[in-house]
């Protein structure tokens, strides 16, 4: 589970930090550090719906990191396609 959590995280960072105005990472990361004192205080008062946030979150992230990965891929294939189609003047195929 950690390397998934790891994953999403930095995925998620990645993609707020790409936008200019600052309102979302610094909302992002107080996200973050409002789930590092939550998790852990839930999770000794009430095991079974720590079980049942851990659930969520860990289909959020997976859900996260298979989204980001096809746009990925497909920015890739999309560049790769315009590479192959250019021809340079004077060179035949």
């Amino acid at each position: 589970m950690a390397p998934t959590s790891h994953s999403a995280k930095a995925s998620a960072r990645a993609a707020a930090n790409t936008s200019s105005e600052p309102v979302s990472d610094w909302l992002l990361s107080l996200g973050e550090d409002g789930l590092a004192a939550f998790l852990p205080w839930i999770a000794v008062s009430h095991p079974l719906l720590t079980l049942v946030i851990a659930a969520i979150l860990l289909g959020q992230a997976l859900f996260l990191i298979v989204t980001l990965y096809r746009f990925v891929r497909a920015v890739f294939a999309r560049a790769a396609g315009r590479r192959s189609a250019v021809q340079l003047p004077g060179k035949q195929r």
